[in-house]
This record gives C-alpha cells, sequence and structure tokens, in this order.
C-alpha cells in the first residue's frame, strides 16, 4: 500500500510541476446519502418533526482534482444515477475546461480513482480512458486504484471538512448546498 501511495503521489507533483509530461486528475465522490436534502444542524433536530424518516432530494456529488490547478466540483441529482456515466462525464467536463482556458493537457494522463467497480473500476471508464489515447489527447494514459480504505488523499479531507460544515446548518435546497459548498471550500481553491 505504501508504494502504491507513493506511486499516486509522485504522480500528483509531477503533475503540478511538470504539467506538459502529465496531467494527474483525482476524483472521488462522497456517500450520497450524506448530501440528501433538506438537512437540518445536527443540534437543531428535532426527532418531532420526523424529517429524518422521510424522503429527501438525493444529490450526487463528484469531485475531480487537477493537480496544479485546483478543485472542481459537479452536482448532479441522484435520480440520474451516478456510476460510469457520471465519472466519465466528470472527466470529459475537467478536459474541455483545460481546453478552453488554455490549460496545457500533458502527454500522458495520470487518472486517480476509487476502486469502487461500479462507478470507476470497469469497462466504461476504461473505454474512455483509451478513446481519449487513441483521439490523440494523450500519448498514453495511467488509471490507478488505490486500495479501498488508504486513499486518504486531498479529496477525502475536502469531503471529510465539508461534511462536517454541511451538517452543521440548515440546508434546504439544491442552490443552498451548492452555495455553502462553495463557501465551505473556498480555501481548496475550487
Amino acid at each position: 500500500q505504501r508504494k502504491e501511495r507513493a506511486y499516486y503521489d509522485d504522480a500528483d507533483l509531477v503533475g503540478g510541476a511538470q504539467p506538459k509530461k502529465v496531467t494527474t486528475i483525482t476524483m472521488d465522490a462522497p456517500t450520497q446519502r450524506q448530501f440528501d436534502l433538506p438537512t437540518h444542524a445536527r443540534k437543531a433536530r428535532d426527532p418531532a418533526s420526523h424529517m429524518d424518516g422521510k424522503r429527501k432530494w438525493g444529490s450526487k456529488i463528484e469531485a475531480a482534482l487537477l493537480s496544479g490547478y485546483g478543485l472542481f466540483g459537479y452536482v448532479a441529482p441522484a435520480y440520474l444515477g451516478g456510476g460510469a456515466n457520471l465519472a466519465c462525464t466528470t472527466l470529459i467536463l475537467v478536459l474541455s475546461y483545460m481546453a478552453k482556458h488554455g490549460r496545457t493537457i500533458g502527454a500522458k494522463l495520470h487518472l486517480q480513482l476509487d476502486n469502487t467497480t461500479a462507478e470507476n473500476k470497469n469497462s466504461v471508464v476504461i473505454g474512455l480512458v483509451a478513446l481519449l489515447v487513441q483521439w490523440g489527447v494523450f500519448h498514453e494514459a495511467t488509471i490507478f486504484f488505490l486500495p479501498k480504505g488508504h486513499t486518504y488523499n486531498y479529496l477525502d479531507q475536502c469531503f471529510s471538512r465539508l461534511i462536517d460544515a454541511i451538517l452543521a446548518v440548515v440546508v434546504e435546497t439544491v442552490s443552498s448546498m451548492i452555495e455553502k459548498t462553495l463557501v465551505f471550500l473556498q480555501k481548496y481553491d475550487i
């Protein structure tokens, strides 16, 4: 696990310092139920209102960290589903943003994902990355999956702080969740 972590840390460092050489993108998604709306501050919960048992508006959050650049966050309604489509859409949106804003796309792609087969470790994501190489967007690509429970990356830290902050306030709408997310993660360059 330490060797795999060192490999990721090296790719992250090179992606930030030498963007022409490698584009390092780390993608992850927090657990969906942590962003079900409406939510009320933990301290202000009123069991008599029975909100905890009611059906809530579910949102799927996907984040991508572009080494040397910053954090991208995307919100999709849960009814659209997650899985490989959300992961692939996020990757394409980040690459499109880079192209639109003149950001250097490296010769190599290092894509860092967690080890979930439903969202990341599947033929759809692998096929998209292969297609990007076939199209000449990258000369080569690596998809790397750290073992479950051993990611401990920058995104995990952001999610942990974001979840704590969101659960400490009242959030009733998707737009207010996005506003609060931007405020809470402002120091991370989102």
